[in-house]
C-alpha cells in the first residue's frame, strides 16, 4: 500500500550513507547551489559541520524558495526522501511535474531548470543528458531564446568506444553549449581526479 511504500524510501533514502571520496570533492568545489534529482542526504551530510545548519534544502517538487545568500543551498528538483508523497516517481508524477502532452516551461520545475541553464555555469556530474525531461527543458529554453548568449556548461562524460559516436555526441552538447570533458570508458574513478584538478585549476586563477 501506499503509507507502506513511503515508510520504505524513509527507511532506505534517510540512512546515513558513506561518503565517498568524490562527495567531498564536489563540496570543497561548490559552496553556493547544488541541484540533484537524488532522494538521499549524501550531499547534506557532507556540508553539515555538526553546527548551526549551513545547507539550506529546497524541494523542487512542493517549494520554489529563493537561494539564501549566506548558506549551501542544495534544490532536489524531484522531491526530498523525507516527503514521499511529493517525489516525482512515476510517469504520472513526471507529467505532473513537466507536462503532460507537451513539455510546459511554466510549471514550477521546467521553469526553475530553464533559469539556472539561462543564468549560471553549470557543471554536470553523473547525469545521462540524453532524451529525459531535464535535456528537454535546455533544448526548449534555448529554442525559444532566439539569438540570446547563453552561459558556457560543462559535463563529465564517459567516451564512448567508436570514435564516430564521440564526435556525434560531442556535436549534440555543443549545440546546448555544453563543453563535454571526457574519461575512458568504464573508468569513473576519473571523474575524482578531474574534480581534483577542477579544484587546483581554479585555484591557480585565482592567485
Amino acid at each position: 500500500g501506499r503509507e507502506v511504500f513511503a515508510q520504505e524510501i524513509r527507511d532506505v533514502f534517510g540512512r546515513r550513507g558513506s561518503i565517498q571520496d568524490i562527495t567531498l570533492r564536489i563540496s570543497e568545489l561548490f559552496s553556493d547551489t547544488l541541484i540533484t534529482t537524488n532522494y538521499d542526504r549524501l550531499l547534506e551530510q557532507v556540508f553539515d559541520t555538526g553546527g548551526a545548519s549551513g545547507v539550506q534544502v529546497i524541494n523542487g517538487v512542493t517549494a520554489m524558495a529563493l537561494p539564501d545568500q549566506n548558506k549551501v543551498t542544495v534544490i532536489k528538483i524531484h522531491g526530498d526522501f523525507s516527503d514521499p508523497a511529493h517525489c516525482i516517481l512515476g510517469k504520472a508524477q513526471y507529467d505532473a511535474a513537466y507536462g503532460e502532452a507537451a513539455l510546459d516551461l511554466h510549471r514550477p520545475i521546467p521553469k526553475m531548470l530553464a533559469r539556472y541553464y539561462s543564468s549560471n555555469n553549470l557543471l554536470f556530474i553523473g547525469c545521462s543528458l540524453r532524451n529525459d525531461r531535464t535535456l528537454q527543458v535546455f533544448q526548449a529554453t534555448r529554442a525559444a531564446a532566439g539569438d540570446f548568449s547563453f552561459p558556457q556548461h560543462f559535463a563529465f562524460e564517459q567516451a564512448p568506444g567508436q570514435i564516430d559516436v564521440l564526435v556525434a555526441r560531442n556535436s549534440e552538447l555543443t549545440r546546448l553549449g555544453i563543453t563535454a570533458i571526457w574519461y575512458p570508458k568504464g573508468q569513473h574513478e576519473k571523474v575524482e581526479a578531474l574534480l581534483s584538478h577542477s579544484k587546483s585549476e581554479l585555484n591557480y586563477m585565482k592567485t
